[in-house]
């Protein structure tokens, strides 16, 4: 043990005097880079199977209040638990890095949830609202979602985020509108990503 402290501590020093050297050439700054030493307990909790599950029963009564208040709830309702099943089952099955990390689990579904909660806030504004109907796509955020997961997690999280968004924002818009809704955020995400 005493040989492998002082191993650690020969090394250190080496290296504190390469640092030197290229200080005096002018080759460095002579500041070291800071490593990140992440805490046991933030560790366990961005791994940790009960946080994880927690987000997604999150999610789903989020989803569940998201469609409380639609009509014809009970035919959307089946069609929202099937593509929230195959949701969940998609993203762990191509997503498995950031299916590990609960950080990103929870920017991934937090996000789609907040997507769809500011489309149905907009869709009752415009409805409710002297624009008419044809107005309603233009107040809804079609790519705040998708685009934002592609900028931090990678252009597959942002096409996950654009399917899935199109496809629970088009149970929430009325049915007149479902398909425009569906093309037209499906379309704007891609080309978001």
């Amino acid at each position: 043990m005493a040989s492998y402290l002082t191993r650690i501590v020969i090394l250190g020093l080496v290296d504190q005097i390469r640092r030197w050297r290229l200080v005096q050439k002018g080759l460095s700054s002579g500041k070291k880079r800071r490593t990140s030493t992440d805490g046991g307990a933030l560790a366990a909790m961005d791994s940790s199977l009960i946080v994880r599950g927690a987000l997604y029963v999150g999610f789903s009564l989020g989803m569940l209040a998201l469609f409380s208040g639609l009509q014809h709830v009970d035919s959307r309702a089946a069609e929202a638990v099937v593509i929230l099943v195959c949701g969940l089952a998609i993203f762990h099955l191509n997503h498995q890095q950031s299916a590990q990390r609960n950080g990103s689990v929870l920017l991934i579904f937090g996000g789609i949830l907040i997507h769809l909660w500011v489309v149905k806030l907009a869709n009752g504004l415009a409805l409710q609202s002297d624009l008419g109907e044809h107005y309603e796509f233009l107040v809804m955020p079609i790519a705040l979602a998708p685009m934002v997961h592609s900028v931090l997690l990678g252009q597959r999280a942002g096409v996950y985020s654009s399917v899935f968004v199109s496809l629970f924002g088009a149970l929430t818009i009325q049915s007149d509108d479902r398909w425009a809704f569906f093309a037209i955020s499906l379309i704007c995400g891609l080309t978001s990503v």
